[in-house]
C-alpha cells in the first residue's frame, strides 16, 4: 500500500482549517499530518512533522504567508501552495510567493463567481496532485531583477514576435523571464497561460507593474507593438492578423476549452505570419501543447526556445517540444531573457 502524503496546514483561522482538512482528505492519498496557526509556528512544525507539501495561508499575523516560505526554501525546501483570497493586495504578495519559490496557489473556498464549491474542491485536489509530484530540488527562491525606473516606451511596429507558453509551473518561468527583458529590442511578446482568466488579468496586472516592458491582458484587435507583452489565457484561442495599421490580435473564446491547443494554434498562425522573424518560446507546464506549433516555428525559419525540463516544476510540455527537430536553444528559465536580449537587440 502507498504511503499517503503527510500535509501541513497553515492558517489562522480553525474554521478555514477544518474545511480544508476535510477537502484534502477525500483524496485518498493525502493526509493532514500537523497544522499550524502562523508562519512562525508552520517552520516549528516542519522541522517536527517532516511534511511532503505545505498549504500556507498568505496573510496571518506573528509571521505572514510570504516571510515564512522564505524561511522554508532556505532552511527546509518543501512543496508550498499559497492559500489566497486574490483580491488586489491579496494577487501582489501570491504572486510575490511565486517569485519565492511557492510551486502553486489556489483561492480560498467560497460560494463566488457562480462556481461550486464542490467544482473549486476539484481545482484544489487537482493542484495539490500536481504539487506533490514536484521534486525539492527544482525548488528555488530567486530574487527578482529590478525593473528600470523609467520605462521606454518604443511603440511601432515590432521586427519580431515571440510567442511564448506555459501552464503548471508556468507562473515562475514568466517571473523569471519578463521583468528581465530589455525594452529597447524590437519585438512584441505574445504570452499563452494555462490558467482561468481572472488569474491570468491578476497577472498581467503584476507583472505590468514589475517589468520594463508594458504588459496587458491581450484584446481583441490588439494592434503589435514592440516593448509590449500580451497575455492570453488557455481558454481564449489568439492568432495574427494583419491590416494597414500593422500586425493585430484576433482573440476568440477556444471552441475546445477543456483541450490545451491555445499556444500550438498561436504558434502556427505566428509561423505564418511571421516567418524566420518568429520566435516560439516552450515553459513549464503538464500537457503537450505548443509541440507540434514549435516544428510550425522552425519550418517557416523562426527560432524555438524551450526550458530546460531539467529546471521545470513541470517537464511535460518542454519534453514534448524537444522530439521537435531543429529546436535553437534549450536554456533554464533564467537565462532566456539575457538570450532574448542579446540576439534579438540593437
Amino acid at each position: 500500500m502507498a504511503r499517503k502524503a503527510n500535509i501541513l496546514l497553515v492558517d489562522d483561522s480553525k474554521l478555514f482549517r477544518q474545511v480544508l482538512k476535510k477537502i484534502v482528505e477525500s483524496e485518498p492519498g493525502f493526509t493532514v499530518a500537523d497544522e499550524a496557526t502562523d508562519g512562525r509556528q508552520a517552520l516549528e512544525r516542519i522541522l517536527h512533522s517532516r511534511p511532503d507539501m505545505v498549504l500556507l495561508d498568505v496573510n496571518m499575523p506573528v509571521m505572514g504567508g510570504l516571510s515564512a516560505l522564505k524561511h522554508i526554501m532556505v532552511k527546509s525546501p518543501c512543496p508550498t501552495v499559497m492559500v489566497s483570497t486574490l483580491t488586489r493586495p491579496g494577487a501582489r504578495v501570491t504572486f510575490q510567493a511565486l517569485q519565492c519559490g511557492a510551486v502553486d496557489f489556489i483561492e480560498k473556498p467560497q460560494n463566488l463567481r457562480g462556481i461550486s464549491l464542490n467544482d473549486q474542491k476539484g481545482e484544489i485536489l487537482r493542484k495539490l496532485r500536481m504539487a506533490c509530484s514536484v521534486r525539492v530540488e527544482r525548488l528555488r527562491y530567486f530574487r527578482r531583477p529590478q525593473p528600470e525606473s523609467n520605462r521606454t516606451q518604443l511603440g511601432g511596429p515590432p521586427l519580431f514576435v515571440a510567442g511564448l507558453g506555459a501552464s503548471e509551473g508556468g507562473y515562475g518561468s514568466l517571473l523569471r523571464i519578463i521583468p528581465a527583458l530589455s525594452p529597447d529590442i524590437p519585438a512584441a511578446f505574445v504570452v499563452v497561460l494555462h490558467e482561468e482568466p481572472q488569474y491570468v488579468s491578476s497577472f498581467a496586472d503584476f507583472l505590468n507593474e514589475a517589468s520594463p516592458l508594458g504588459v496587458k491582458m491581450a484584446q481583441n484587435g490588439d494592434i503589435l507593438q514592440q516593448g509590449m507583452v500580451y497575455l492570453v489565457p488557455g481558454k481564449n484561442y489568439v492568432t495574427l492578423g494583419k491590416s494597414s495599421r500593422g500586425d493585430f490580435l484576433l482573440v476568440e473564446p477556444n471552441p475546445f476549452p477543456d483541450r490545451r491547443g491555445a499556444f500550438n494554434m498561436l504558434l502556427f498562425s505566428l509561423a505564418e505570419a511571421m516567418g524566420e522573424k518568429g520566435l516560439g518560446i516552450v515553459l513549464s507546464g503538464a500537457g503537450e501543447d505548443g509541440a507540434e506549433g514549435v516544428g510550425e516555428i522552425i519550418r517557416h525559419g523562426g527560432r524555438a526556445v524551450v526550458e530546460d525540463p531539467a529546471t521545470c516544476l513541470f517537464e511535460e510540455m518542454p519534453r514534448a517540444a524537444l522530439e521537435q527537430k531543429g529546436v535553437s536553444l534549450v536554456l533554464p528559465a533564467r537565462q532566456i531573457a539575457s538570450q532574448i536580449n542579446n540576439s534579438l537587440g540593437p
